[in-house]
């Protein structure tokens, strides 16, 4: 990701971001996830949706009421809704350098049809059923960091904050580089590079960025004084 982007609305957002989203409400689901695929669809972009907790009618609507021609995008196949068997589980297990092997192929596919690339967002709550592999989700989450910043495909990992423990959530923001809380977009201070996040001394890594953050707030906050 280039550090220098200044990231204030989802409309901001490019190929090569990986996002998560920490909501609690349908409201808010709903006025975070239209626009981003909206916009997916009007850049040319192939847009996924892999549902689980939400219906695909309900994610359809979401656009339909924001006046989408949605059939006329579902018959090209610019749009598509998954489920967790067609992605997450298509192999009965999941396995994190699989499922982002996936991504990649569809990623060239997109490309290879003549759209500028691939936008994808997951509802990621299958994780809290115990399926085979879904132990292994934060080393997924950590993982994609290697595939997104020089590829044609962005994404949107979906967590529901009443659902999930927030000791998974909070490894959840150390996994992103960007996050949505609710409907608000950071930059996030929390995020950990993947070469760090899956090494053997993170304990140690950790508190150095917690000290680096506590010497850079202090510096905000003077400069910000003198104003």
């Amino acid at each position: 990701m280039d550090k220098h982007k200044k990231i204030y609305n989802i409309e901001d957002i490019k190929l090569g971001d990986h996002l998560c989203v920490i909501y609690e409400t349908e409201d808010e689901h709903r006025k975070l996830l239209t626009p981003y695929l909206r916009q997916g669809l009007e850049q040319n972009e192939k847009v996924f949706y892999i549902v689980d907790v939400h219906t695909a009618d309900a994610v359809l609507n979401y656009l339909r009421d924001d006046g989408v021609d949605v059939d006329s995008y579902l018959d090209t196949g610019q749009l598509k809704i998954l489920t967790i068997g067609e992605s997450y589980m298509r192999e009965g297990v999941f396995d994190p350098d699989k499922m982002i092997n996936l991504i990649e192929h569809e990623t060239l596919q997109s490309i290879r049809e003549g759209y500028k690339g691939l936008r994808v967002t997951g509802e990621m709550t299958w994780a809290l059923r115990g399926l085979p592999g879904s132990e292994r989700l934060i080393e997924y989450e950590a993982k994609l960091n290697n595939f997104f910043p020089d590829s044609k495909c962005m994404a949107i990992c979906q967590y529901h904050k009443e659902k999930f423990h927030p000791d998974i959530l909070m490894h959840i923001l150390e996994t992103h580089p960007l996050a949505v809380i609710g409907t608000e977009i950071f930059d996030n201070i929390y995020y950990i590079p993947p070469e760090e996040f899956l090494s053997p001394d993170l304990p140690r890594i950790k508190l150095d960025r917690w000290i680096k953050n506590l010497r850079l707030w202090k510096k905000i906050m003077i400069e910000l004084k003198k104003e």
